[in-house]
């Protein structure tokens, strides 16, 4: 049985793409931010204790998906390859 992302099982068929381009303009969007408090971070405390703390950061996304409802997700229903509404434009 495939595995599916939680965006691909939470967002509708016909909102797929948007959601993929939604995420990437996040996570790309965020990188010069990201890198700016870094530097900062680096600036401020030093070197070894800021790589320390964004290394114990990273365990943060996964405390927050254990203790969130995504973890009750059962297993994706299967997928049809065939459309289901019609174009919005003729």
């Amino acid at each position: 049985m495939p595995k599916r992302a939680v965006r691909q099982e939470l967002a509708p068929a016909r909102l797929q793409g948007r959601a993929q381009a939604t995420g990437a303009w996040l996570a790309f969007s965020l990188r010069p931010f990201a890198a700016l408090a870094a530097g900062a971070l680096g600036t401020l405390l030093g070197l070894r204790p800021t790589l320390t703390l964004i290394t114990a950061a990273l365990v943060v996304p996964f405390l927050v998906l254990w203790n969130s409802p995504v973890r009750a997700l059962g297993p994706a229903a299967p997928v049809s390859l065939t459309p289901t509404e019609e174009p919005a434009n003729p």
